[in-house]
């Protein structure tokens, strides 16, 4: 959804960390506290958490778009599945 707006490859790395920060928070109870290195980039928790902002706020609106295009909410998941199969 993201790929007109953003790379591919770096979003998918900021997604993965966010994942992995979730899961050690909830499962190891780790406080977000320290910096957070994504490639050679050290980003603050607050800078971090913008940034999964902005693109949490950029699905929807490219999802709420999509929407009200016309477009239903089944061909929207088809059309992600095909990207995330590589089909």
């Amino acid at each position: 959804m993201l790929r007109p707006y953003r790379d591919p490859r770096e979003t998918y790395k900021y997604l993965k960390k966010f994942y992995d920060l979730r899961s050690m928070i909830v499962h190891n109870g780790k406080r977000l506290s320290s910096a957070i290195r994504i490639d050679e980039q050290e980003l603050t928790p607050k800078e971090f958490v913008a940034d999964m902002e902005s693109i949490c706020r950029e699905v929807l609106k490219t999802l709420i778009e999509k929407l009200a295009s016309g477009v239903s909410l089944s061909n929207i998941n088809e059309d992600l599945d095909k990207c995330a199969l590589g089909s």
